[in-house]
C-alpha cells in the first residue's frame, strides 16, 4: 500500500549499543521520544522494541523495532485487547519518508481515529524500515529520482539500467555495513508482531492489514492463531502472489474503469469510445514515441514519451480512490486536445518511491515472489494483454535480485492459509494490485469470513476513505463483527461519480 510520506520529529534515550556487524549509536530498546506529533484527540507512547535478526540456530544480532501505542485523550482505560495496524509495500514505512515535507502519521490518525475511541492502536515499522535499526532504505536510488531531469521513460531508454546500478550499489552498502538480507522474510514480521505483544504485555491483539500486511497477517494465522482475536484484512495480498499475473490484473483494473465510465450515462456521453481510443493511441505511441511539453511542477522542457510509461503511470492513479473520478476527463483531453496531459502521468522512477524503503521491498521480493514467478505466464500475459501487459515485459528479469543473495522462500510459506479465526475481507473494485479476486480465493478458505467490495474505491479503502475507516472500527468494536453493514459509505454503496467538464480542472 503507498501512503504519503514524513519526517522523524524526535529521537530519544540515544545509547551506545553493537547490534549485526557493528552498527553504533543506535536507539536502546525501551521508552523513547515519538517520531511525531499526535493531534489533540490522540495520546502516544512510543518505544523501540528488540527482536533477534535471526532466529533459531542461525547467528544472533538484534533489530529495533519502533512502536507507537496510540490511544484516545479522551476516553478512559481500553480494552485489554489492542489493535496492531500492519503496513504494506513491503517496505513502507509508518513514521518516516524521504519527503521532509510530507507527514505519513497524518493519514495514520485519521485511520485510526473512529478506533480509539474504544481500542488502543499498535503501530510498527518493520525490520528494516523507516526508524528501525539497521534501515534498510536505498538512498542510492532515491538520489535518481530527486535528480531526474525527465521522468523515466523520456529520452532515457536506459533508466532501468541505471536504477538496476544503484540498487546493486546499495545491496553492496548494506552488506558492507554488516545488514545481512536474510534477515528479511514475511515469518520474521509475523515473529516480531508476537515479539511487540510480549513486550507491550499483551496476550492477545486483533488486526488490520494493508496490502502487503495481509501476508504477514496470513503467517500470524497460521504460526500464531493463539494470539491472534479478529482480523480485518484490506487489500488482501495472498500468500502465492508473486508478480506474474500484472498484465492480467493491469487489463482488469483498467477494463472496470471504462466500463464504470460506460455505464455511467454523463461519462459515456462525454467520453464516447474512450477505452478504444485510449488504446490505440498507447500503441501508436509505442510504435512512435513522441516530443511532449512536460506539464509538471517538477521538469520543463520536452521529453520523449511512450505507450508503456503512459500505462504504467495511469496504473499508479488507479490506486487513490480520489484520483479515480477524474481519469477518464484526463485521457480524453490528453486524446482530443492536447497530448501533452499524457505527461501528467509519468513518474520520477521505475522503482525508487520516497516512502518506500527499497531495499527491504526488493530483498523481500527476491525472497517470496520473484523466484516463484513463472517466466512463461508473465510473457503470454504480455502478449495476451497488449497495452497493458507491455510496460511489464522485464518483470521476470533474475537480474534483479543477484545482488541481494537471499534463498527463496520455503514453498510451504505460498500455500493458501486456512482458519477459524473472525476475518474480514475488503477490497476496491478498482485496486491494480489486489484485486477483489484475491480476497475470494482467501476466503473460500477462511469458513468464518465475509469479503466486502467497495465498488467505488481504488487500494486499500480502510485506509484512505473516512466512512471505511468507521466501518472497520465498528468491527473491531461490535459483538457482531461479520452483520455490520457499510451501506452509509458512498465509496461501497456506488462507482465514481465522473467529472465531465473540463473546467473543473482548471486551466492545464
Amino acid at each position: 500500500m503507498k501512503r504519503n510520506t514524513g519526517v522523524a520529529v524526535a529521537l530519544a534515550a540515544v545509547a551506545a549499543t553493537v547490534v549485526l556487524g557493528g552498527w553504533l549509536e543506535t536507539p536502546a530498546a525501551g521508552r523513547t521520544g515519538c517520531w511525531f506529533t499526535p493531534p489533540g484527540y490522540a495520546a502516544a507512547e512510543c518505544r523501540y522494541v528488540a527482536v533477534p535478526a535471526f532466529r533459531g540456530s542461525d547467528p544472533g544480532g538484534e533489530v529495533l523495532l519502533p512502536v507507537a501505542t496510540i490511544s484516545s485523550s479522551a476516553r478512559g482505560p481500553a480494552e485489554e485487547v489492542p489493535v496492531v495496524l500492519i503496513g504494506g509495500g513491503p517496505g513502507g514505512s509508518v513514521f518516516e519518508s524521504v519527503w521532509p515535507e510530507n507527514d505519513p502519521m497524518a493519514g495514520w490518525f485519521e485511520t485510526v481515529a473512529p478506533l480509539i475511541r474504544e481500542r488502543d492502536a499498535v503501530l510498527f515499522d518493520q525490520r528494516g524500515v523507516g526508524p528501525s535499526v539497521p534501515n534498510m532504505n536505498c538512498p542510492e536510488i532515491d538520489r535518481l529520482a530527486e535528480e531526474a531531469r525527465k521522468p523515466v521513460g523520456a529520452d532515457a531508454e536506459e533508466d532501468w539500467g541505471r536504477e538496476f546500478d544503484a540498487l546493486e550499489a546499495c545491496a553492496r552498502r548494506l552488506r558492507a555495513e554488516g545488514v545481512d538480507p536474510a534477515m528479511l522474510s514475511t515469518p520474521a514480521t509475523a515473529r516480531d508482531v508476537i515479539a511487540i505483544l510480549d513486550d507491550l504485555g499483551h496476550e492477545k491483539a486483533d488486526i488490520w492489514a494493508f496490502s502487503y500486511g495481509a501476508r504477514v497477517a496470513f503467517a500470524l494465522l497460521r504460526d500464531h492463531g493463539d494470539r491472534i482475536g479478529r482480523v480485518l484484512l484490506d487489500g488482501v495480498m495472498p500468500p502465492y502472489a508473486d508478480g506474474g499475473d500484472m498484465p492480467e490484473l493491469t487489463a482488469l483494473a483498467f477494463g472496470r474503469l471504462f466500463q464504470a465510465c460506460r455505464d455511467d450515462p454523463a461519462c459515456a456521453k462525454a467520453f464516447p469510445g474512450l477505452e478504444e481510443r485510449f488504446e490505440a493511441e498507447i500503441e501508436q505511441l509505442n510504435a512512435r514515441p513522441r516530443a511532449m511539453a512536460l506539464l509538471s511542477d517538477r521538469w520543463s522542457g520536452f521529453a520523449r514519451v511512450d505507450g508503456d510509461s503512459v500505462v504504467r503511470g495511469i496504473h499508479g492513479f488507479l490506486y487513490w480512490t480520489e484520483a479515480l473520478p477524474y481519469i477518464p476527463l484526463f485521457l480524453w483531453i490528453a486524446l482530443d486536445e492536447n497530448a501533452t496531459v499524457f505527461t501528467a502521468f509519468l513518474e520520477v522512477s521505475h522503482y525508487g518511491d520516497f516512502g518506500l524503503d527499497e531495499g527491504v521491498n526488493a530483498a523481500l521480493w527476491c525472497r517470496e515472489a520473484l523466484p516463484f514467478l513463472d517466466d512463461g505466464e508473465l510473457r503470454a500475459g504480455v502478449e495476451k494483454h497488449g497495452v497493458y501487459g507491455r510496460p511489464w515485459r522485464l518483470l521476470g528479469d533474475p537480474g534483479w535480485c543477484g545482488p541481494w543473495n537471499v534463498r527463496p522462500a520455503d514453498p510451504e510459506e505460498r500455500r493458501p492459509v486456512g482458519s477459524e479465526h473472525t476475518v474480514l475481507l475488503v477490497s476496491g473494485w478498482f485496486d491494480p494490485i489486489t484485486p477483489s479476486h484475491y480476497a475470494e480465493a482467501a476466503a473460500a478458505h477462511l469458513p468464518n469470513s465475509r469479503h466486502l467490495v467497495f465498488r467505488g474505491a481504488g487500494h486499500t479503502p480502510t485506509a484512505t476513505e473516512p466512512c471505511a475507516a468507521e466501518f472497520a472500527a465498528r468491527f473491531f468494536t461490535s459483538p457482531r463483527p461479520l452483520k455490520i453493514e457499510p451501506r452509509h459509505c458512498p465509496v461501497f454503496t456506488s462507482p465514481p461519480a465522473f467529472a465531465v467538464d473540463p473546467a473543473l480542472l482548471g486551466d492545464l
